[in-house]
């Protein structure tokens, strides 16, 4: 008899345990999405603040700056067999390493 009683008592201790952490979770979950909320409004206002032309006013008016000109574009034109290479002067390759780029330096 003292062993069903005893059962049953952890049964519905451990039910209430379950459904204090449920409530929890729920309280939590709720906060979270509220949260959620306010940082999607937040962001949505920011973002209205400082829309490109916001940003252009802002660019004029505080900083002094304006928009380009083709005055001030330099056109230039690269003939093209031109290409660049880096040299590393640090770079210890063996003479296998050093016939393969020949090799692939003439092929390109």
């Amino acid at each position: 008899m003292a062993l069903m009683v005893s059962i049953l008592g952890t049964l519905v201790y451990g039910q209430v345990q379950l459904t204090e952490l449920t409530e929890q979770l729920n309280s939590a979950t709720k906060q979270m999405e509220e949260q959620k909320s306010l940082h999607t409004q937040l962001k949505v206002k920011s973002d209205s603040r400082m829309t490109l032309q916001a940003a252009e006013v802002y660019a004029k008016d505080q900083l002094g700056m304006s928009k380009i000109t083709y005055a001030q574009v330099e056109c230039i034109k690269l003939s093209p067999g031109d290409k660049g290479q880096v040299l590393d002067p640090n770079a210890a390759g063996n003479w296998w390493t050093s016939a393969w780029n020949s090799l692939q330096n003439l092929l390109s």
